[in-house]
């Protein structure tokens, strides 16, 4: 949800992990996968919000701007990012200071930055399991990314997976703690503007984390790389804080996306 968004200058929201069924999706990683909304501003978040029944989204809580504190979050593959992405994180910085906006670097715990290695396990590790029936019934029409999967060319042990799974479930317990003193998290959310077709559909590096942690983000458009694309930031929030990061949203975006 949150990348393709990034890249196309629009709003996207992928709520807490459980918070909408995945019934009818067809599911890699249950851990993982969670379905979300695209939409052309905040009030259209809200409403798919609504419409879903999470929490609190038919009567959010308000907020204002003098008391807002947002903790900027480069995240531990800050590296990753092009300087597309760097450029547009440091400008969103200086215009939320700018209107008022209590801002603070936040940084992640050590283990966090094994994330997204966790993750490439679990993924490919349920994949396994989620095409199995595909393959056995006609392995030639499944794509070759799955086929690798199921016959387990990576070599992904269950001790393997269940490494990942705990270290995900620690990061997930910890999470909580980063909101003691931040109403949400800025952080990037793609590598930098959209990447040409013939190089796929981008890297998920900058979301991963946020999927593992099972945290509702919000991708908020309106800052451009040197290319005039669009380069979106995510707002981050613990988990079941949905309706509060539609809060935060609905201020932080007339600051990012005054157009």
């Amino acid at each position: 949800m949150i990348r393709p968004a990034s890249f196309c200058g629009v709003y996207a929201m992928k709520p807490t992990w459980g918070a909408v069924s995945n019934n009818g999706v067809r599911v890699n990683c249950p851990a993982l996968d969670s379905v979300g909304w695209y939409g052309r501003n905040v009030s259209d978040l809200v409403l798919m919000a609504s419409l879903y029944e999470i929490p609190g989204a038919d009567r959010l809580p308000i907020i204002k701007l003098p008391n807002l504190r947002i903790g900027l979050c480069r995240s531990p593959v800050w590296q990753r990012a092009n300087p597309a992405t760097q450029d547009a994180f440091e400008e969103a910085g200086s215009r939320l200071r700018s209107a008022g906006v209590e801002t603070e670097s936040i940084d992640l715990p050590l283990e966090f930055g094994q994330i997204p290695e966790a993750v490439t396990t679990m993924m490919r590790g349920d994949a396994r399991v989620a095409f199995l029936s595909e393959y056995r019934a006609d392995p030639d029409r499944l794509h070759s990314d799955f086929r690798r999967d199921v016959e387990n060319r990576q070599k992904i042990l269950p001790e393997m997976l269940t490494d990942a799974y705990d270290t995900a479930a620690r990061c997930r317990a910890e999470f909580s703690d980063i909101f003691k003193d931040v109403d949400a998290l800025l952080t990037p959310s793609a590598l930098g503007e959209a990447v040409r077709l013939e190089e796929g559909h981008g890297d998920p590096i900058f979301n991963v984390i946020w999927s593992a942690l099972h945290a509702p983000v919000i991708n908020i458009p309106g800052l451009v790389g040197p290319n005039d694309l669009p380069v979106g930031l995510s707002l981050v929030g613990p988990r079941y804080s949905d309706a509060r990061l539609l809060s935060v949203s609905r201020v932080i975006s007339p600051i990012l996306d005054p157009a």
